[in-house]
């Protein structure tokens, strides 16, 4: 994986997380969101039906996901 600095003085950047748990998997994801916390960064567009899948078996993943990442990204605003 690539690491991208961003400017983080930003407040309007939001990290999006529909692809989450059908285009990207858990572990990427982390490490998406690892980075993006480290240049600074702490909101995050989710919502209820993410994925984006068209599947309601699996809306709600991507805050499962987020939930489950929580101590190692205690700042993070959902």
């Amino acid at each position: 994986m690539t690491t991208t600095f961003i400017n983080s003085s930003n407040d309007s950047v939001l990290l999006g997380t529909a692809g989450w748990g059908t285009k990207v998997s858990k572990n990427i994801a982390h490490e998406i969101l690892k980075n993006y916390y480290a240049n600074g960064y702490r909101w995050i567009d989710t919502a209820t039906n993410y994925p984006l899948d068209g599947n309601p078996e699996n809306f709600g993943r991507t805050m499962e996901w987020l939930r489950d990442f929580q101590q190692d990204f205690p700042e993070i605003k959902v």
